[in-house]
């Protein structure tokens, strides 16, 4: 079995808005809900997902942290199954922004700072092999008109399965 920590954290006055149904409703047995709205620990091809989706995800910080469920864990697969942010303005990431950190430094260095716009049906392999703290992602939503809304596929690939990874970061 493997596992995947997912963390949602909403600004106070989001977390205030938000109907009591945010709370994830799962049929997994060993599910950990440790704070409101939604804090669990979830297996493997768990999805991470805007608030209320797939409507509009409201204007604020979402941050998940992703920990490795074991240590035979290499990387993680993030498939941008419907993920929808503010296009750049100006060729630049400046209104919504979708950001990473804590994945292994050859996975930092070519890793975008800052994402924006359209991804679904794009994916993203990262080393986490060597990373000791959980992997973020945190996307920022500037403005309700954006229309942002997400679903991102989280696959955690073990180092004891070689088939199944992408040839590491330069």
């Amino acid at each position: 079995e493997i596992w995947v920590f997912v963390s949602l954290r909403p600004s106070a006055q989001q977390r205030e808005a938000l109907p009591q149904e945010t709370v994830p409703q799962l049929s997994v047995s060993a599910v950990y809900l440790l704070c409101l709205p939604a804090v669990a620990l979830l297996p493997n091809n768990t999805y991470i997902q805007s608030p209320n989706y797939p409507a509009p995800a409201p204007v604020g910080m979402c941050m998940y942290t992703m920990n490795k469920c074991d240590s035979d864990i290499c990387q993680f697969r993030l498939e941008f199954e419907d993920v929808m942010v503010s296009d750049p303005a100006m060729g630049d990431c400046t209104n919504d922004t979708i950001m990473f950190s804590g994945f292994d430094s050859n996975s930092m260095k070519v890793v975008p700072m800052v994402l924006c716009g359209s991804l679904s049906g794009q994916h993203m392999v990262v080393n986490v092999k060597d990373a000791t703290e959980g992997s973020k992602i945190v996307f920022n939503i500037a403005s309700a008109a954006s229309m942002a809304k997400w679903r991102v596929k989280v696959i955690q690939l073990s180092c004891s399965d070689p088939d199944l990874l992408a040839p590491p970061a330069p």
